[in-house]
């Protein structure tokens, strides 16, 4: 039988069990459990080509040029970027520290640095000239399946979290969202940006997507992932 179908039947006891997973890893790690997005630590070599692609392009100037990865794992994304963006200063900001010593062990690179997902320690590394998170501020794979993420992901935790991102991003500076399970036009920060579009970004996909109230929005077409910060 699928998770689809099981699921909703034992909703109950499936959230209580990942409450148990993010408390869990929130104490390991020394966190709280609002900072653990995902149980998970999936990854791999050049994962967003698209979205890569077109920062190289529209973002050229790298001599000066500070990137923060957030959410970066064992390193892979930060490692892909390298390939875009040869002469830039790049940070991968990890909770997992696990992940985070996987690849800072297997990395050689004098200009990639990895650091504790902390803000204060992120705002000391900056101000970023783009920040990724991509694949990184949701609930996976309970979001699939729940029909309101309010108690395990309510709005306010990604809106504090973008505000957080948001402060450390410089004038004409790009945010770059992808796979989250909000919208960041609906954040408090969502009139500073523009909208970026381009021929080279994959076609929009269904992703599990809820609104202010963390109820879900059916069908909702994932278009809108890069914004130029303007003010």
């Amino acid at each position: 039988m699928k998770l689809n179908k099981i699921i909703p039947k034992f909703q109950p006891l499936y959230l209580l069990i990942k409450k148990v997973k993010y408390a869990w890893m929130a104490r390991k790690f020394g966190k709280t459990s609002d900072a653990i997005f995902q149980t998970a630590s999936t990854t791999f070599f050049n994962r967003h080509p698209d979205l890569f692609s077109v920062l190289q392009k529209i973002s050229p100037d790298q001599s000066a040029q500070r990137i923060l990865s957030f959410g970066s794992s064992t390193g892979e994304e930060c490692q892909s970027l390298r390939l875009y963006f040869p002469q830039s200063k790049i940070v991968g900001a990890e909770i997992n520290a696990d992940s985070r010593e996987q690849a800072i062990q297997s990395n050689s690179d004098r200009n990639i640095e990895f650091i504790d997902s902390v803000i204060e320690l992120i705002h000391s590394k900056g101000p970023y000239d783009v920040v990724f998170a991509l694949s990184v501020l949701c609930k996976n794979p309970e979001a699939e399946y729940l029909e309101s993420i309010a108690s395990i992901y309510p709005f306010h935790v990604y809106n504090d979290l973008i505000e957080k991102l948001d402060s450390a991003i410089k004038p004409g500076g790009y945010l770059v969202i992808r796979s989250s399970n909000y919208r960041f036009r609906d954040t408090s920060v969502f009139g500073k940006y523009q909208v970026i579009e381009d021929a080279l970004l994959r076609e929009p996909i269904i992703f599990p997507k809820f609104d202010k109230n963390s109820n879900r929005l059916r069908d909702y077409l994932d278009k809108e992932e890069i914004f130029k910060k303007m003010r």
